[in-house]
């Protein structure tokens, strides 16, 4: 018999069953994701147009975004490192596409992914990535727009 409600999983490690449901009521995955994939279409003079759309099964992800690296040790010298996030999803996802990009709750925050990475025990999803600026944003952006 498992003990204290525990079931074995991988290579001889033990984890609840309950515990993403503790997590959660818990508030470790405080915002939820959308993970949205591309649809690309031709305007009527040839142009591609890109249009976003939430994944079914991938909508309303409870996750949490944080910081790759800690606030003590951040100086000039890792700033290419700081434009980089990593989203944690409440759950294990391993077919998540790395075209897609990842809408945090129903703010204007969008992330480009750059890595996919699921736990050894299939417990959660690790991304990493970056702020998301479309195309047709640079300009505008840079003030040129």
């Amino acid at each position: 018999m498992p003990i204290g409600g525990s079931r074995r999983m991988g290579w001889g490690t033990f984890i609840d069953p309950g515990l993403m449901k503790v997590l959660l009521r818990d508030g470790v995955y405080p915002q939820l994701c959308t993970l949205e994939a591309p649809t690309i279409t031709r305007s009527a003079f040839g142009d591609a147009v890109t249009t976003w759309a939430g994944v079914d099964g991938y909508i309303n992800i409870p996750c949490r975004k944080f910081d790759r690296l800690p606030h003590e040790d951040r100086d000039v010298s890792i700033i290419e490192e700081l434009k980089y996030w990593t989203i944690a999803l409440g759950g294990y996802f391993p077919n998540i596409d790395a075209a897609w990009r990842v809408r945090m709750g129903t703010t204007t925050e969008i992330y480009a992914i750059d890595g996919i990475d699921g736990d050894s025990l299939h417990f959660m999803t690790l991304i990493t990535a970056h702020l998301f600026i479309p195309s047709e944003e640079v300009g505008v952006m840079r003030g040129t727009g």
